[in-house]
């Protein structure tokens, strides 16, 4: 009896998985392409080197670092994207001054250039 509940619990959450799995198709049938990433070019004019991250529907993703006088190109994934806002953040290794963009309807495809001022709290951002 014991096993015919285990098996029946299988199904029930198999099938459940099953029913929430789906596959998007073009109307002629064929796969559609996977949803393509945006891209996050930062510059830091900072004094120190600066933590950044993506915040998207309270999840925070660590894209990398940025030295001093130097810029780096971060890939931000789909799955980021779909709530439609996200917001960047950087911060020195250290604590220190936050440098933020602010909440940004960034879509599949576009560049996010995030210049971090010397005073980070005067950043700019600019997407195009």
């Amino acid at each position: 009896m014991r096993r015919l509940n285990i098996l029946l619990t299988a199904l029930v959450i198999g099938s459940a998985a099953a029913g929430c799995a789906h596959r998007t198709e073009n109307e002629d049938g064929s796969a559609q392409p996977e949803a393509a990433a945006a891209t996050v070019d930062v510059s830091n004019s900072y004094a120190l080197a600066m933590d950044v991250f993506a915040v998207s529907s309270g999840t925070t993703t660590r894209l990398g670092a940025v030295s001093p006088g130097t810029h780096g190109i971060f890939v931000i994934e789909p799955s980021l994207l779909r709530t439609g806002f996200i917001q960047i953040v950087a911060q020195p290794l250290g604590g220190g001054p936050v440098a933020n963009t602010g909440s940004l309807a960034l879509r599949p495809g576009e560049v996010l250039q995030f210049e971090i001022a010397s005073n980070p709290r005067f950043s700019t951002t600019t997407i195009r």
